[in-house]
């Protein structure tokens, strides 16, 4: 139940651990046709956000990382307003949080906004670290 979490923040629409096993491009298409169907129209609010958190370890190579261009680009053509890219692993965060001085300029994306890593409260580094353990 959302309304009654302990957390500050929600996520935005992202995917669990477990659809995460299923095709991103299906998610993809799924969730275009929820935004399209269930929800007012994109045109009256200048559309919704597709919030996708990835770990450092998949763009390891020129092949993944051509292969998000694709999935990007699917998803725009076929009516997807916006999608929002996050790139990070555990093992950054936590040096970050143990050497802030080294990571400055590490952003994040904290439910409808972002903010500097490091100038985040312990509480909310350890709930995005939290939510970074499914990527």
């Amino acid at each position: 139940d959302i309304m009654n979490s302990p957390f500050p923040f929600d996520t935005l629409i992202m995917f669990s651990w477990l659809a995460i096993m299923l095709i991103v491009g299906v998610l993809l298409r799924s969730t275009i046709k929820f935004f399209q169907y269930f929800l007012i129209p994109a045109c009256m609010i200048g559309g919704i956000a597709c919030n996708m958190k990835f770990n450092t370890a998949m763009f390891t190579c020129g092949r993944s990382r051509g292969c998000l261009r694709d999935l990007i680009l699917t998803f725009l053509r076929r009516g997807g307003f916006e999608t929002q890219i996050n790139v990070v692993d555990r093992a950054t965060l936590e040096d970050a949080r143990l050497r802030p001085e080294h990571y400055r300029d590490l952003v994040v994306r904290i439910g409808g906004y972002t903010d500097y890593f490091t100038r985040l409260s312990p509480g909310m580094q350890e709930e995005i670290i939290a939510r970074t353990e499914f990527s």
